[in-house]
């Protein structure tokens, strides 16, 4: 499954998907997982997992792929198209009945991969849910802002690791309505920004800063995913 863009609503949704699995007579262990091409230095990357092609086609800059996986260790292989050269080797244990994002990004010769595991907010209520993912190069922190609404988690945000994910991949209560969404940086110099995202109760937005600051071609920018 191609796009070429980045506002998407996944199809294989968190809740949606989850029920089907519960629903089947007799279910096929299995995760769900979304990777994202978030790595500015390659314009098509392809994935493999434990050594086949995932999908069988490319994924240019800022789209993503999303695929059923078994659970268990698996290997994941993340490789440029243009020259079949390996950026990313990463071994990971996928869980029964769990979502999964990967991003894949970094700065010019130097890829980076991180994974989140998605979870539902308990108690939503009428409202939303975020969270916000910095992969952007050439900035240190980063301050994400959802119209007037400051949430303390997505406040002086470094470029996520392996030690961040646990943190960068919770989803925050945010209210519903249309407003814009802001990246700052520490002088609150507005480094990216997007009008008009509509909040929709029950929804689940992913918002990631990728790209690189002052780089005419790939500058910072604010993509985002949604999902029920």
């Amino acid at each position: 499954m191609k796009k070429t863009h980045f506002l998407i609503v996944i199809v294989l949704a968190i809740f949606t998907m989850s029920s089907c699995l519960k629903d089947d007579a007799q279910p096929t262990p299995q995760a769900i997982v979304t990777l994202l091409n978030s790595y500015p230095d390659a314009s098509d990357v392809y994935y493999q997992m434990d050594g086949r092609i995932i999908n069988n086609v490319s994924f240019p800059y800022k789209t993503y792929t999303s695929f059923r996986a078994f659970p268990g260790s698996k290997r994941l292989e993340v490789m440029s198209r243009m020259d079949n050269k390996m950026l990313i080797d990463t071994t990971m244990n996928y869980a029964d009945s769990t979502f999964y994002t990967g991003y894949v990004y970094g700065a010019v010769g130097k890829p980076k991969f991180i994974r989140t595991t998605d979870s539902p907010v308990e108690n939503l209520g009428e409202k939303a849910a975020a969270r916000f993912v910095h992969l952007g190069n050439g900035v240190a922190k980063v301050t994400f802002q959802i119209g007037d609404q400051e949430v303390a988690a997505f406040k002086d945000r470094v470029q996520e690791n392996k030690n961040t994910v646990s943190e960068a991949q919770i989803f925050r209560p945010i209210n519903t309505g249309t407003f814009k969404v802001t990246a700052k940086d520490e002088q609150g110099n507005i480094l990216a920004e997007r009008e008009d995202i509509v909040f929709k109760k029950g929804l689940y937005y992913t918002f990631a800063l990728m790209g690189t600051k002052g780089d005419s071609e790939k500058p910072l920018y604010i993509g985002y995913l949604s999902a029920e």
